[in-house]
C-alpha cells in the first residue's frame, strides 16, 4: 500500500454539498476499487461553531469507508461562543461578522483559513514522525491550505498535488479596496504552481487558462472534472418516481449572497400575477440554506409562498426530490471557467434544467453540449420568464422532455477516481 496525505478544510461535516463532496467520492471509489493508495485525511475537528464556514453537511460522513484515517486538528479561525440563547447568538453572530469580514478582505490573505495553518503544520509533522507518505494531496479553496502543502513539500521533499476546484487569481475575485490583493495572490499561485508535481483543474477552461498562465508547467497541469455517481441514478431511470402534483422548480446547494437573484424572483411574480393557475400549482424547493439578504429579497417580490427550504438530505430522498421534480435551476458565480456540481446531478435525473449564466462560461458549453436545457443571462428577466413558461406549458400537458444519458459515464465518479489515481501514480513516480 502507498500512503497518502490528503489535506482539506472543508471536510464532513463542515462545507456545502459542492465543498466537501469531491472528496468524499475520491474517498468511497478508492476504497471499492481497492486502491493501492491508502489515504488519510487532516482536516478540522468536527466539534467547532465556525463563523465563516458552516457545518452542513454531516450526511456525507455515511459515505466515507469505516478505515479511512481521518486526523481532526484545531484552529484559530473565527468561531462562535456556545450559547443557548438564540437571540444572543444570532446577535453576537452578527456582531463578530463586522470585524471578520473587513479582516477577511483586508488583513487575511489570501483568506481567513490561513488562521489553520499553523495547526494544520504541526499535526502534519506529527504524522510524518510517525508514518512514511508517498504524497501529499490538499485541495482548494481555501488558498491557503495549498500554500501550507508547499511549506511542507519544501520540508519533506515528497511529491505534491494540488486539486484546485475553482480559480485563484482572477479579475472577478478583486473589486474595490480588494484590489490590492490581487499580484500578492498572484505571487502566492506561482510558487504553487511552480512547486506542484501534479495539477488538477476541474474544468477544460481552467485547465487551458492555468496552462497559458503558466507554461513551464503546462505538462503537470491535468483535467478532473467534477461528477455523479451514475449507478446511483440507475434505479430512478427504471422506475420514474411520479412527479409532483404541482409544478416545481428545484435548487440544490446555498442560495448564494453573492448572486443577484432579482431578475429571477421578478420573473416567477410576473408568473404568478399574470397566471392564476400558474400561482396555484407552482414551487420552488431549495435544498440548502437561504441567506438571510436573499429571504428579504423573496420576501419583497411577494414570492415567499412559493418558496420552500429544506435542510442538505441524505443521498436517496436528495435525488428522489431532483427526480420528481419539473425544473432544475442552476445559477452560476460570474466565473467563466467554473461549472456548479450540481449541473452534473441535475443531468442525472435526466430533467432539462435551467442555467442562469453566461452564454461562453464553461457550464454553458456542457449544457448546450449534451443539449441539457437552457442557458440563459442571470439579468435577462424575460428570458428567465419564457423558459419557465416553457416548462410549464408541457407540465400542463402532461409531457415531462428527458434529456440523453450519453457522455454521463465520463463524469462517473467511480471512473474520475481512476483518473486521480493515474495522477498520484505519475506524482510519486518523482520519488
Amino acid at each position: 500500500m502507498k500512503q497518502l496525505l490528503m489535506i482539506a478544510h472543508v471536510f464532513p461535516p463542515y462545507g456545502t454539498v459542492g465543498g466537501s463532496v469531491r472528496l468524499v467520492k475520491f474517498l468511497k471509489y478508492l476504497h471499492q476499487s481497492k486502491s493501492k493508495w491508502k489515504p488519510t485525511v487532516l482536516t478540522l475537528r468536527d466539534d467547532l461553531d465556525l463563523l465563516l464556514v458552516g457545518r452542513n453537511s454531516t450526511f456525507s460522513l455515511e459515505e466515507i469507508p469505516d478505515n479511512t484515517d481521518i486526523i481532526r486538528t484545531n484552529t484559530a479561525e473565527f468561531r462562535i461562543p456556545a450559547l443557548s440563547n438564540r437571540l444572543l447568538r444570532t446577535i453576537l453572530r452578527k456582531t463578530m461578522l463586522l470585524f471578520a469580514k473587513p479582516a477577511d478582505w483586508y488583513l487575511l490573505i489570501p483568506d481567513d483559513n490561513r488562521l489553520w495553518n499553523w495547526h494544520l503544520l504541526a499535526a502534519t509533522r506529527k504524522l510524518f514522525a510517525k508514518t512514511k507518505y508517498d504524497v501529499i494531496y490538499a485541495t482548494a479553496p481555501p488558498f491557503s491550505t495549498l500554500l501550507s502543502a508547499v511549506k511542507l513539500k519544501m520540508e519533506t521533499g515528497l511529491p505534491l498535488v494540488l486539486d484546485i476546484k475553482d480559480d485563484w487569481v482572477i479579475p472577478e475575485r478583486y473589486h474595490g479596496l480588494k484590489r490590492f490583493r490581487m499580484p500578492l495572490e498572484q505571487r502566492m499561485e506561482s510558487e504553487c504552481i511552480k512547486s506542484a508535481d501534479q495539477i488538477i483543474t476541474v474544468t477544460k477552461q481552467s485547465q487551458v487558462s492555468y496552462r497559458d498562465k503558466y507554461p513551464q508547467s503546462a505538462d503537470r497541469i491535468v483535467y478532473i472534472p467534477n461528477g455523479c455517481d451514475v449507478d446511483e441514478y440507475k434505479p430512478f431511470w427504471e422506475n420514474p418516481p411520479e412527479k409532483y402534483h404541482k409544478f416545481t422548480l428545484v435548487h440544490a446547494g446555498v442560495f448564494s449572497s453573492r448572486r443577484d437573484l432579482s431578475c429571477l424572483f421578478r420573473a416567477i411574480r410576473q408568473l404568478a400575477d399574470s397566471n392564476a393557475t400558474f400561482a396555484q400549482n407552482f414551487e420552488f424547493l431549495i435544498i440548502g440554506r437561504i441567506p438571510t439578504d436573499q429571504w428579504f429579497s423573496i420576501q419583497k417580490r411577494g414570492i415567499s409562498q412559493y418558496i420552500h427550504s429544506k435542510k442538505y438530505l441524505p443521498r436517496r430522498e436528495y435525488l428522489e426530490i431532483l427526480s420528481r421534480s419539473h425544473l432544475p435551476v442552476a445559477i452560476n458565480y460570474n466565473i467563466k471557467t467554473l461549472i456548479p456540481g450540481k449541473v452534473y446531478e441535475y443531468w442525472g435525473s435526466r430533467n432539462r434544467m435551467l442555467l442562469l449564466d453566461s452564454n461562453d462560461s464553461a457550464a454553458a458549453d456542457l449544457v448546450k453540449r449534451y443539449n441539457l436545457g437552457d442557458v440563459v443571462d442571470p439579468n435577462d428577466e424575460k428570458g428567465i420568464s419564457e423558459s419557465i413558461y416553457q416548462a410549464w406549458l408541457n407540465y400542463q400537458k402532461g409531457v415531462h422532455e428527458q434529456v440523453g444519458t450519453e457522455g454521463l459515464n465520463s463524469f462517473d465518479r467511480k471512473y474520475l477516481t481512476t483518473l486521480l489515481e493515474n495522477v498520484l501514480d505519475n506524482a510519486s513516480c518523482k520519488l
